[in-house]
């Protein structure tokens, strides 16, 4: 069963990244990663930088597909 469209317009920090349940990687890395394209570009959301649930999911697939290629 697939997300409602709306749940995929969620934002999310690098902060609430970090955190469970996404848990992906430390502020700093995510930040390293965006640097050298390794992670999806941030929003500009007033003053902070947020990310879409929607581009965090698609990230978190292509990390799926490279894993099970290199199995």
């Amino acid at each position: 069963m697939t997300q409602p469209e709306h749940n995929k317009l969620q934002l999310f920090t690098a902060e609430e990244l970090a955190k469970p349940p996404f848990s992906i990687a430390s502020r700093s890395t995510i930040w390293r990663w965006v640097k050298v394209g390794a992670f999806p570009k941030p929003i500009k959301c007033g003053r902070f930088r947020k990310w879409l649930l929607y581009d965090i999911e698609q990230w978190l697939l292509e990390q799926r597909k490279q894993a099970l290629q290199g199995e």
